[in-house]
């Protein structure tokens, strides 16, 4: 009687192993298919716009310095410089990234955002700090985005604003 006990038990156990490698190999093929369609090019006719980053050294943020559709209405920090910016073009939203640097500690960046933005009438979504760097996600009329703000080389805050545009709106 024992061994067919644990007979039965060491099937179940082989079964079970069995069935999490199928249900692994399963799920990395799925991810796999996901990860292609997403890297891979879709489209046989057209391509995404994307355009070449802009280097821009020593200059205060602008309306020049920025992408084109960047948001006039979005507070950008006194006395910044922009390291980066771009702009990428996809089928429903054109994201737009610019990166700052400025001599001003993080908090007082941060502080900067969490005042500004509802002021211009953007809705603050979500802030937090961990670490000493401070995320604030926002939206305003369907465009949203997020904002890292984290202490840099030399001192310097940087701050990365990640908009996502609608297109067409």
């Amino acid at each position: 009687m024992k061994k067919s006990i644990k007979g039965r038990s060491w099937y179940r156990s082989k079964a079970l192993i069995f069935s999490a490698a199928l249900v692994a190999g399963i799920s990395f093929g799925i991810v796999g298919i996901v990860v292609y369609d997403f890297l891979s090019d879709k489209s046989d006719t057209e391509e995404p716009k994307v355009f070449e980053p802009i280097q821009v050294q020593g200059v205060t943020p602008s309306v020049s310095s920025l992408p084109k559709n960047f948001p006039l209405d979005f507070p950008t920090y006194p006395g910044s410089e922009v390291k980066n910016s771009w702009a990428v073009q996809g089928e429903t939203k054109e994201g737009i990234s610019v990166l700052w640097e400025s001599g001003d500690s993080v908090q007082k960046v941060a502080n900067f955002f969490k005042i500004q933005l509802p002021k211009s009438g953007w809705s603050i979504k979500s802030s937090f700090e961990k670490s000493g760097g401070y995320t604030i996600s926002f939206e305003k009329s369907g465009t949203t985005g997020f904002i890292g703000i984290t202490a840099g080389e030399a001192n310097l805050s940087q701050i990365s604003v990640t908009i996502g545009l609608p297109i067409g709106g």
